[in-house]
């Protein structure tokens, strides 16, 4: 995932974000009640940040130079 993130920033971004709700991603082997909690903290997040997963915490920033 991480080349993506640098291809994202290499195409022009100043940010961005990982997920785990990817195919891959870090959440397949949690049980039903932690899934529902953290999708619960993203619809509450979403309207504030508009980032699908913004407590991933896998985030690439562009380097201000």
């Amino acid at each position: 995932m991480i080349p993506k993130l640098v291809a994202a920033l290499d195409e022009g971004h100043d940010l961005a974000v990982g997920s785990r709700y990817i195919k891959g991603g870090g959440e397949e082997e949690w049980p039903w009640y932690r899934k529902l909690v953290s999708m619960t903290a993203t619809l509450m997040a979403y309207p504030l940040v508009s980032i699908r997963d913004p407590m991933s915490g896998l985030l690439c920033f562009a380097n201000s130079d």
